[in-house]
């Protein structure tokens, strides 16, 4: 039974930092140990502490555990993709992504900013640009700005050609294997999209709720617009409507913005003030 409670521990460090890697989980697993100053051949690291584990992670993630929401577009779904988890964008670059389509149509990295200390997802493809972002959210619900008030998960739902919907978009006629992906804060949204045919995926992160008294400093609104021509959900920060319009993203989708995150202008991890 040792495997299954390391394995859940290293899922739980990776959920509090998606970026992490193999020697720093390790690392921190390892120092967790009740034998952790004094290894035993017998015992190894001894027994793990799962909070002390996670503490450590949590102090070496700075900023209050941001991550970048990872954006991806594919042109052969006509699809803008989003994810906190790099082993979901390596899926993305090689076709392999949920939910699958006949041909294999991947998706190529987009986004303001390569994610500076992060060069490439998880077995890179060769001639594949770095990773990039929009914007960065959180990986826990808790609030750096008010404990009171705890951050909304940002939800993931998909939806492809083939499955049910009661109006078929005119683009599945000519492009069978057309995906979009949405996102949404609100559970009204998710039954929205349940209803007319999308798969709830998951949680990408956390984000600052619309109902903040103050705009957090630094901040942007999280948009989502629809494309009707690509049938696709796209969402980007506010100070990237002209870009997103130029494309075709004009109209809303329900709420035309979701809540509060960070822009990424750099590469760099914002500095929540």
């Amino acid at each position: 039974m040792a495997a299954p409670h390391i394995a859940g521990l290293a899922g739980i460090l990776r959920s509090v930092n998606p970026r992490l890697g193999l020697a720093a989980i390790k690392s921190a697993i390892q120092t967790a140990g009740d034998k952790a100053n004094a290894r035993l051949a017998s015992y190894g690291y001894g027994l793990p502490n799962a909070l002390t584990a996670v503490n450590k992670v949590l102090t070496q993630t700075p900023s209050s555990r941001l991550t970048p929401l990872f954006s991806f577009y594919s042109s052969g779904r006509l699809d803008y993709f989003y994810t906190t988890v790099p082993q979901m964008g390596t899926a993305a670059i090689y076709g392999t992504l949920e939910p699958k389509v006949t041909t294999a149509t991947p998706y190529l990295p987009t986004g303001t900013a390569a994610i500076t200390g992060y060069s490439a997802f998880p077995a890179h493809k060769a001639g594949v640009a770095a990773p990039r972002a929009d914007v960065w959210i959180f990986t826990t619900p808790a609030n750096p700005k008010n404990a009171a008030i705890p951050l909304v998960p940002l939800y993931r739902l998909s939806w492809k050609c083939s499955d049910w919907t009661p109006s078929p978009p005119t683009i599945c006629s000519t492009n069978g294997n057309h995906v979009d992906v949405t996102y949404t804060a609100d559970p009204d949204g998710i039954l929205a999209f349940q209803d007319v045919g999308y798969r709830l995926d998951g949680i990408e992160g956390y984000i600052y709720p619309k109902t903040m008294s103050h705009q957090p400093t630094g901040t942007r609104k999280l948009m989502r617009k629809y494309n009707p021509a690509r049938d696709d959900h796209a969402i980007f920060p506010d100070n990237m409507l002209a870009t997103m319009q130029a494309q075709g993203y004009t109209e809303d989708s329900g709420s035309n913005w979701l809540g509060y995150v960070y822009p990424n202008l750099t590469g760099v991890i914002p500095t929540i003030q």
